[in-house]
């Protein structure tokens, strides 16, 4: 994506709030199939991604299952 980041609004807690963050800038560079990785985080419900340091990284299926402000979809 060339879109690397986006501001949002605050979503409302305990009442199921939603918001629409977008639109962001997409074009596919591998034929048949592509990941899209979305993060959120905000002041008191941080994603685990905050906790790495530049250049550190972890393999995405251990990161994704075990953070609920991250998201993938694989599209064909």
């Amino acid at each position: 994506m060339t879109t690397a980041q986006l501001s949002a609004a605050n979503v409302p807690a305990n009442n199921g709030g939603t918001i629409t963050v977008g639109p962001f800038s997409w074009v596919p560079s591998q034929l048949d199939h592509e990941c899209m990785l979305m993060i959120a985080s905000a002041a008191g419900d941080p994603s685990n991604v905050d906790n790495f340091a530049p250049g550190e990284s972890i393999a995405e299926w251990r990161l994704v299952k075990h953070d609920n402000n991250i998201g993938q979809r694989n599209v064909h």
